[in-house]
């Protein structure tokens, strides 16, 4: 079914599969060694027919890098981190989002942004603003 999927957006400029929720694999009771052979799976796949991958994996604890974390990371090119305010919650903010460089990136990084520069984001209704640090007052 994936394989076709694939297939079908081969076309596309550029062509792009969101995986969504890989950790409902696993959440539902399938081993973390199936998800990863899985993982690894659709990641050759979508390389092979020239297809960009994304994969949304949410993590239960920041402290939880599981089996298919350490795979996803080993896997990827780049990784979007997502966290919530390390200060603590905020009504002006709602997290932080930061961007890395993965073990499977060939050639030098484009814009990675890193933990100490994150962007911070506040969700709106229908929407979502992000800005730098210390400039929440002034977009919001």
């Amino acid at each position: 079914m994936i394989r076709d999927s694939i297939e079908r957006i081969r076309g596309a400029i550029p062509p792009l599969l969101i995986f969504d929720e890989l950790a409902c694999f696993e959440w539902i009771g399938h081993s973390s060694v199936d998800v990863s052979r899985f993982v690894r799976a659709l990641v050759a796949c979508c390389a092979k027919s020239g297809v960009l991958l994304a994969v949304r994996y949410h993590i239960a604890a920041l402290d939880d890098l599981d089996n298919v974390l350490r795979i996803l990371l080993q896997l990827s090119a780049y990784h979007i981190e997502v966290l919530p305010l390390s200060s603590g919650k905020s009504g002006a903010v709602s997290g932080e989002i930061s961007l890395h460089a993965g073990a499977a990136l060939v050639g030098p990084p484009r814009r990675v942004i890193p933990r100490s520069r994150a962007l911070q984001y506040r969700l709106g209704e229908y929407h979502a603003t992000y800005f730098e640090r210390g400039t929440g007052n002034a977009v919001l």
